[in-house]
């Protein structure tokens, strides 16, 4: 029996221990398994607060951009506006180029004609003051006889 008994006590001894091993790892466990859930809540409010902030930041970019779009649109329009009139002002210049072209081509025309004209009424002047000189002559000799 004494045999038995410390065999029993060693059992005993040698699960005592083995309690105690498991005791402290459970601490262990349990002390891990509390940091890491002190460490996920910490990160969830990290991850909370960066979404809290990524939220704000592109509502902030939104509104810029929608601010610059209005801007960009409003000079669109000017630009638009500009164009317009740059474009009338090009026909009316167009059309003013055109009507001067055309008066210029008339003029042209008419001093073409008038020169032409001067032309033939130098010939006529010519002829006609050749035919007095003859006639003159014709008139002297004529006397002169």
């Amino acid at each position: 029996m004494e045999g038995e008994s410390k065999e029993n006590a060693e059992k005993l001894r040698k699960s005592m221990e083995q309690v105690a091993r498991m005791q402290s790892d459970n601490m262990t466990l349990q002390e891990s398994a509390s940091s890491a859930e002190k460490a996920k809540s910490a990160l969830e409010r990290q991850c909370k607060d960066l979404q809290t902030k990524l939220d704000e930041e592109v509502e902030k970019t939104s509104k810029q951009l929608k601010k610059e779009m209005m801007k960009l649109q409003t000079r669109i329009t000017e630009l638009e506006g500009e164009l317009e009139g740059e474009s009338k002002a090009k026909a009316d210049a167009q059309r003013n180029l055109r009507r001067a072209d055309r008066r210029y081509k008339e003029s042209q025309m008419m001093y073409d004609e008038e020169k032409t004209n001067s032309a033939r009424l130098q010939d006529q002047i010519n002829t006609t003051n050749s035919k007095n000189r003859t006639l003159k002559r014709n008139l002297d000799d004529a006397v002169r006889e």
